[in-house]
């Protein structure tokens, strides 16, 4: 029943999806009362729909399990893996840090103290006990405890029967933890999210292996779970939603979707994760510009396309230089360990018939693989090659909702969200990687409130 590793065709469907996603984030910040300075500037109507955009970081994870799957079947390595979370997530992730801390400072907003700036550059800031100094970077510590998780797996050497189980494991644990109230092991487990992550797991299996009960079993429950943790007093239309989430990405696994197969879309990837994360500062300043000179939606389309032309040029002209450079690096601080703990060869105290290695020569190594072939990452938000985080993704951490329970990256969870949500994240996002790839301190909050 194990499948061999071995490149997939590109799922350019998932590009278009995470794209989506993120357009869907966009349409719930950008009608709000931040940027407008009235909680009014569009018909109730039209809130009404774009309020539900902040289901895009539901999506986003969703595409992330998927996508971190992809990345580390057949991998036996948790540090390539780590590593190659760190080259999609942390560039883009840096950049927007700078951003944001100096667009406050050109909107005339309170200044973050330079600690504060400093802390969130780790992308630890919530579990340290600090404060995000952007909405939107919640998601990306979902996704990180993701992927702490994945490193998991990726110790018991993923394959068709050890990932079947590790996702059931993964469902039943968290199911109890929900039953016993235990906050912390919740927080670790992502009780109230992993319902997400594991139906996107279970669809990669599919898509790996084929039609077979237990992963489809899987991907039922999961939905069902992530429907019911909705809060239908606040969200009467949330398990619907939800429910489309999962069938589109069910679509897109089988393929079903392939004719939306075009080039062109794996551009709209790449830029998810940057979009994520850019998305918010750049839209509240743009439509502070032309609030006054333009129609709302005039104003809200010149803030949309703004966002999406910083999004490719920080792709462009600095994530992806950032992430051949990080690469690089890593490769070789990998390298340097892996010769370090190698047994030493003729000459160095090692067996005969080996010929020493030449001084000041390290031994090759594969350095950080990039994600597996076949789609682009999570996040989020993360998020992607999130998601996303990245690889995610509605930014504005909501209420608590009741319990109920790779291709190289074309932008993720996310992510990464993520991913990298974008993510990646996201990541895709993001996770990249996600909102993101916050989170901490006890378990999650939902992204179904503001």
């Amino acid at each position: 029943m194990d499948v061999t590793p071995g490149a997939r065709p590109r799922l350019r469907e998932l590009d278009l999806l995470r794209f989506v996603a993120a357009l869907a984030v966009l349409a719930f910040h950008y009608p709000g009362k931040q940027a407008w300075g009235t909680p009014n500037p569009f018909p109730e109507a039209v809130h009404e729909i774009t309020r539900h955009g902040k289901y895009g970081v539901d999506l986003f994870f969703v595409i992330s399990g998927f996508v971190i799957l992809m990345s580390v079947w057949g991998r036996n390595s948790a540090g390539d893996f780590a590593a190659s979370r760190i080259v999609r997530l942390m560039p883009a992730y840096w950049l927007s840090v700078l951003f944001v801390a100096g667009s406050q400072l050109v909107l005339g907003d309170p200044p973050r103290r330079l600690g504060e700036v400093i802390l969130n550059l780790t992308m630890l800031q919530e579990p340290a006990g600090g404060r995000a100094i952007e909405v939107v970077y919640w998601t990306l510590s979902v996704e990180l405890r993701f992927y702490l998780i994945a490193c998991l797996l990726v110790l018991l050497r993923p394959g068709y029967r050890t990932t079947l189980a590790f996702l059931v494991g993964w469902l039943l644990l968290s199911l109890l933890m929900t039953l016993t109230d235990w906050s912390t092991a919740g927080l670790l487990l992502l009780t109230g999210w992993n319902h997400y992550f594991i139906g996107g797991m279970a669809l990669y299996l599919i898509h790996r292996v084929g039609h077979r009960p237990l992963p489809w079993a899987l991907v039922v429950v999961s939905c069902a779970l992530a429907a019911l943790n909705v809060d239908t007093a606040k969200e009467p239309a949330g398990p619907y939603i939800v429910i489309g989430i999962f069938a589109v990405t069910a679509l897109a696994a089988t393929g079903l979707l392939r004719r939306l197969s075009w080039t062109g879309l794996t551009a709209l990837g790449a830029l998810t994760y940057p979009l994520y994360l850019f998305h918010q500062q750049t839209g509240v300043y743009l439509i502070r510009l032309t609030r006054d000179a333009l129609p709302a939606w005039a104003a809200m389309a010149v803030s949309t396309a703004g966002a999406i032309g910083l999004a490719y040029l920080v792709h462009r002209f600095a994530e992806r230089p950032l992430q051949r450079l990080l690469r690089a690096r890593l490769s070789t601080s990998l390298a340097l360990m892996r010769s370090a703990d190698a047994p030493p060869r003729t000459g160095e105290g090692g067996p005969p018939g080996v010929p020493p290695r030449s001084p000041g020569v390290p031994p090759r190594s594969p350095g950080v693989p990039s994600d597996s072939p076949g789609v682009p990452s999570d996040s989020p938000g993360v998020p992607s090659d999130s998601p996303g985080v990245p690889p995610g993704f509605p930014g504005v951490p909501p209420q608590r909702r009741p319990a109920a329970g790779t291709a190289t990256p074309a932008g993720a969870a996310p992510g990464s969200a993520a991913g990298q949500v974008g993510g990646a994240a996201a990541g895709q996002v993001g996770g990249a990687a996600a909102g993101q790839v916050g989170g901490g301190g006890g378990l999650p909050p939902a992204p179904h409130g503001t």
